[in-house]
């Protein structure tokens, strides 16, 4: 497989850590949800920005999509995602990994393999769950949860059929704070 039908960029987070919003902040004249949206453009024929803060991003000119369940983090972007995809696959990408390179999407996806439910990186032992190719059959696990209450991916991926890609000494850095841009 080429390119996945469907991407989306999870630009959704109160970036609190960071003092400002993350997806709008520039690095290389360019905003962190642009690079990732670059990084994307790749693998899928269509993206999709996941944000609550749509006016903030209206300037990419592409589909923006809010939670449908607002106050449940990562997993309810993944909810109002997979809700709304007619897509079989999705790639999901954080907003803030502006440095995660090419080659591991590359990876996940000439790695998709369709008995699984998902298709995810683990980088020096450290699984990313949302840098990802998620079947849209997981959605009622992820709505089953959502009612729980539990709205920690880990805890879904344990229910789900998951192919993880190890990979040494990558650069999967998210930016979390302002402080972490110096790190890397």
């Amino acid at each position: 497989m080429e390119k996945i039908e469907q991407g989306f960029i999870l630009s959704g987070g109160k970036s609190s850590r960071f003092g400002q919003d993350k997806g709008t902040f520039k690095i290389n004249e360019k905003t962190f949800v642009e690079h990732s949206i670059n990084l994307l453009r790749n693998f899928t024929q269509k993206i999709t920005v996941l944000t609550n803060q749509p006016e903030k991003y209206e300037f990419l000119k592409l589909p923006l999509l809010e939670d449908k369940i607002k106050n449940c983090g990562p997993i309810g972007g993944l909810f109002a995602a997979l809700s709304e995809t007619k897509s079989e696959w999705n790639f999901f990408l954080p907003c803030d990994v502006p440095f995660l390179e090419k080659e591991i999407l590359k990876t996940l996806l000439k790695n998709l393999d369709t008995s699984k439910q998902v298709i995810l990186p683990q980088n020096d032992g450290k699984i990313e769950p949302l840098i990802a190719i998620y079947n849209q059959n997981v959605l009622p696990k992820i709505q089953s949860q959502i009612q729980k209450k539990d709205f920690a991916i880990k805890n879904l991926l344990l229910s789900l059929e998951t192919k993880i890609i190890k990979f040494e000494g990558k650069n999967f850095s998210n930016i979390n704070t302002q402080e972490d841009l110096w790190k890397v």
